[in-house]
């Protein structure tokens, strides 16, 4: 072994390789929110898109168990325009007007 070889035991720590740092998988608080607010804007505005491939395709006559699942999901959003005519009519200039179904 020559002088200038330096074993494990004395060697400085700054020369150490360092481990990485863990890097963080949470989104925190924020995310979260963000996430909570928008989900319902999404379901809302899906019933148009929805509702024009359901018109498109024939779902209701060609698959009328897809039909099912989508009376299922939206039904919360026909019985709020049925039972509150303000968001009723909010619902009808939505699709029949804005998507043309």
């Amino acid at each position: 072994m020559d002088a200038t070889s330096v074993s494990q035991d004395q060697a400085r720590p700054e020369d150490q390789p360092k481990p990485q740092e863990p890097v963080p998988t949470h989104r925190g608080v924020e995310s979260w929110l963000l996430w909570l607010f928008i989900t319902p804007i999404i379901y809302v505005l899906s019933i148009g898109p929805a509702a024009k491939l359901d018109r498109a395709l024939h779902i209701t006559q060609n698959a009328p168990a897809v039909e099912h699942v989508l009376d299922i999901i939206y039904s919360p959003m026909v019985l709020c325009g049925d039972r509150f005519p303000p968001l009723g009519k909010a619902l009808h200039w939505y699709l029949f007007t804005l998507w043309k179904v």
